[in-house]
């Protein structure tokens, strides 16, 4: 080190001038940033007199994916777990695609998992490749639906070196054999949930334009719900399954609300479908946090201006505390996911 800087000042001084002088810039925007947030320049324009159904990703997908995404979607409402074929092949992006617009749309899937697809011949995906995208030939050909209520949820399978699940014939009847019990449970937290976000909604002022309807949510949402910090550092206290849907998914839908705790996608989602029922046009982004995993904000027009809202501010400190943010900002830190990108089209 010292030798370098003896062989070579002018290079190391070049380099801590250009630290400093970045610092300085970082922290001059930081603060002209705070003296006019974003939220004070888009303006509150009026909510549309109409209710929304988030169908953003969903119309992006192509006509073989929304046969999959329909049959995936009528398994799950209907609760029909374990093996179930498409009715043609998908590649890696065309399920991840079809996987995405079911966790980021409409519907409250907290009790389901659709993330084990297969060959024909019994082989998981996973275990090819850590990249599903990586898969460019439509070899996916069945997935398996995972419901909270079946009793077969925390039954191992066995898997070789190379994939294969070599017990999946014994699976099949206890992932489709449903706990009636579990089943009433989960009915019970949909139509709870929907009657909280129903009150929530009612009780809006008429008068309230998109922002002041916003900010009435994200304070709804700081006095209602409580932030799992000890799930969104680690998942490790997960042991089984149905821990994993009870502390990750039931927290990370809108199904949270009942129990009034959740990670940060379940507020993203709680406010997505506000918004959506108070008609205001809204989809949640997701992508990766700079270097700290998966993340999801949700995005909002508001007459012309693209606005991204951090719905739990759990990234404050990444966004100079400001739960309102322009495009501008949401690039430097979250890399959206780009699966439904022109390229990725297979319409």
């Amino acid at each position: 080190m010292f030798k370098v800087v003896r062989d070579h000042p002018k290079v190391f001084w070049a380099i801590i001038i250009l630290i400093i002088l970045v610092s300085i810039l970082s922290v001059y925007e930081k603060q002209k940033y705070k003296a006019n947030p974003y939220e004070n320049q888009i303006g509150n324009p009026p909510r549309e007199d109409k209710v929304f159904n988030d169908t953003y990703y969903y119309e992006k997908l192509s006509d073989n994916e929304k046969k999959a995404y329909e049959k995936i979607k009528e398994a799950i409402i209907n609760f029909k777990g374990g093996e179930l074929y498409f009715d043609n092949p998908l590649n890696g992006t065309e399920y991840s695609r079809v996987t995405q617009a079911l966790y980021c749309g409409e519907d409250d899937l907290f009790y389901a998992m659709v993330n084990v697809p297969m060959t024909e011949k019994n082989q998981s995906i996973s275990s090819i490749t850590k990249n599903i995208t990586d898969i460019k030939e439509k070899k996916i050909v069945k997935c398996l639906i995972l419901l909270y209520p079946a009793e077969g949820l925390n039954k191992q399978g066995n898997i070789d070196d190379d994939g294969y699940v070599n017990n999946l014939d014994q699976l099949k009847k206890p992932l489709e054999t449903i706990d009636e019990t579990k089943k009433k449970k989960v009915l019970d937290m949909k139509q709870k949930a929907d009657k909280i976000l129903n009150k929530v909604v009612e009780e809006i002022p008429k008068e309230y334009g998109k922002k002041q309807t916003i900010d009435y949510f994200l304070k709804w949402m700081d006095d209602n719900l409580t932030m799992d910090n000890e799930m969104m550092e680690s998942s490790d206290s997960v042991s089984n399954m149905t821990e994993a849907f009870e502390k990750n998914y039931f927290e990370g839908c809108t199904s949270c609300v009942v129990n009034g705790k959740a990670i940060a996608t379940g507020y993203s989602k709680v406010l997505a479908r506000l918004c959506n029922k108070a008609g205001i046009s809204a989809h949640i982004v997701l992508g990766n946090w700079k270097y700290s995993g998966s993340y999801t904000l949700v995005k909002v027009d508001f007459a012309g201006k693209q606005v991204y809202i951090d719905a739990s501010g759990y990234k404050k400190d990444d966004l100079w505390n400001q739960r309102y943010i322009s495009e501008t900002l949401m690039a430097r830190n979250l890399s959206v996911t780009d699966l439904f990108s022109e390229e990725n089209g297979t319409k």
